[in-house]
């Protein structure tokens, strides 16, 4: 007798759950069936079969029908415009400069431009080689300038607090060191007309040997004019 009613027990489990895998709530339409209990108020969801005396069959869709279109907001403010002009630059020029002082020194011609607008600002990049060499641990400080100035609009040979368009190459105990340079400067408030722009060096030490594009390759400038 135990064993017969065991095996009715897994019979009867199965039973069970293949009617939960193949219950469908809601139907295959998207609708929910049920019944509601008029004298208790009492509501219980099936998935097939119909509602039992006393009960009221009820329905309704999973997804309700599509609300009117809402009203159209308001206009966004206007988006910066893009780049407005490109214009690439290339050299060649190697440069090898030994530092006497901690000053910025004009060392390479990186090309010239012609500015469309006086309302528009600059992107100034430079990408190339640079390296450096020395007894000791040391930095060399690569600058975009245009025209002999800043991005501040300075001319001053000495580092700054506000300058920008800075890239510094730094060996920290070897006696040399290389590194490709990418370097960005923004220059506001320059004119339309004919540019041109120059690369700055300032070493640490006076010991430094500051070296750009030792290989002679091609260096980039990439000249935006921006909104």
């Amino acid at each position: 007798m135990r064993k017969t009613f065991t095996a009715l027990g897994a019979a009867a489990l199965l039973a069970l759950a293949a009617g939960v895998a193949y219950a469908t709530i809601p139907d295959g339409q998207g609708v929910i069936h049920a019944c509601y209990k008029t004298n208790k108020g009492d509501l219980r969801v099936i998935d097939t079969g119909g509602c039992a005396v006393g009960e009221l069959p009820l329905s309704w869709n999973q997804i309700g029908p599509q609300g009117p279109v809402g009203p159209q907001g308001p206009q966004g403010a206007p988006g910066e415009t893009g780049v407005e002009k490109v214009t690439k630059l290339t050299t060649d020029v190697a440069d090898k400069f030994v530092p006497s002082d901690s000053s910025f020194h004009e060392r390479v011609m990186l090309g010239r431009f012609t500015k469309a607008s006086d309302a528009t600002r600059l992107r100034i990049t430079w990408q190339g080689p640079a390296s450096i060499s020395g007894p000791a641990a040391g930095a060399c400080t690569f600058q975009l300038r245009i025209d002999g100035a800043k991005d501040t609009g300075s001319t001053s040979p000495a580092m700054e607090g506000a300058e920008g368009g800075d890239a510094t190459l730094v060996m920290f105990a070897d006696t040399y060191s290389e590194a490709p340079i990418a370097d960005t400067a923004y220059f506001p408030a320059l004119p339309a007309g004919l540019h041109y722009i120059t690369l700055w060096v300032r070493g640490s030490e006076p010991s430094d040997s500051c070296t750009t594009n030792a290989g002679v390759f091609p260096m980039s400038v990439e000249v935006e004019e921006m909104p």
